[in-house]
């Protein structure tokens, strides 16, 4: 990106220095620099928009993984309701069972 913001200052100079010596020559050589920068300007628009479809996939894949998680806190919570009660029947088990063998 450095590297062809560079090229677009030096481009831009050439350009200015040729808009002060006109000429035939000076004019097809403007014309195809103004073409390189407009190639330049192109392919980094390309670029940017390459990126900003990426960052929205990126955008989509956390918004999935929260709803994930969010679904996976619902079952936990879910099993652990479950589980409680089986725990305390367990628990009461343990102690009728010490209580017998004591």
């Amino acid at each position: 990106m450095g590297r062809r913001a560079f090229w677009l200052v030096v481009c831009s100079a050439l350009l200015a220095a040729f808009v002060l010596f006109r000429g035939a020559r000076v004019e097809v050589a403007g014309q195809k620099l103004k073409e390189k920068i407009d190639n330049i300007l192109g392919q980094m628009d390309l670029k940017r928009k390459e990126i900003e479809i990426s960052v929205d996939g990126l955008k989509e894949g956390i918004n999935g993984l929260r709803k994930a998680k969010i679904k996976a806190q619902v079952s936990s919570e879910q099993i652990q309701r479950r589980a409680r009660p089986q725990e305390e029947r367990l628990a009461s088990m343990d102690k009728a069972l010490k209580t017998l063998g004591a």
